[in-house]
Formats: C-alpha cells, structure tokens, sequence
C-alpha cells in the first residue's frame, strides 16, 4: 500500500516557517512528534511505501523531510523538482 502526505512539525524554532509562507498550519493543533506519529500511521495502515510532500511553508528548508529517513531507520528518497 502506498500513501501519500505533508509533514509538519510543530517545533517552528528546530524547523521554522518560511518568512514568505503563503501559509502557515496551527502549531497548536500538530503533533509534538510528527515523525514517531507518521512511523506509527504507516505500521498501524500497514503501509509499506509512502511519500511525503513537501509542505510549502517551509519554503527550500528540506530538513523535516531529509530527516524522517534517518529517524525511522526506513529506505527514504528525496527529489526536487525545478519550477517553471
């Protein structure tokens, strides 16, 4: 099964919003620990290859995404694509 979702995190100071951000989530209502919570979703739905967008108000700080691979301990991969 594959999945596909953004990731946010609601430490703005380890992972901040992009000062031009078109938007922004409500930190209040994101979980304190995205990624334990992403790893848990994808066992519990026995997803075994997901992709995760990467949200626009982050803006080019790729961080929260590179470090989900590592986190998990899972096979990750990234791309960005060039506008225009």
């Amino acid at each position: 099964m594959l999945g596909i979702h953004h990731l946010f995190s609601a430490d703005i100071r380890r992972y901040p919003w992009h000062p031009k951000a078109v938007y922004t989530p409500d930190t209040q209502a994101l979980d304190p620990a995205p990624l334990s919570a992403y790893i848990n979703y994808l066992d519990t739905h026995q997803i075994d290859r997901a992709i995760l967008v990467h949200p626009e108000p982050y803006g080019d700080d790729h961080s929260l995404v590179t470090v989900f691979g590592q986190f998990s301990g899972r096979r990750c991969a990234q791309a960005v694509a060039a506008g225009g």
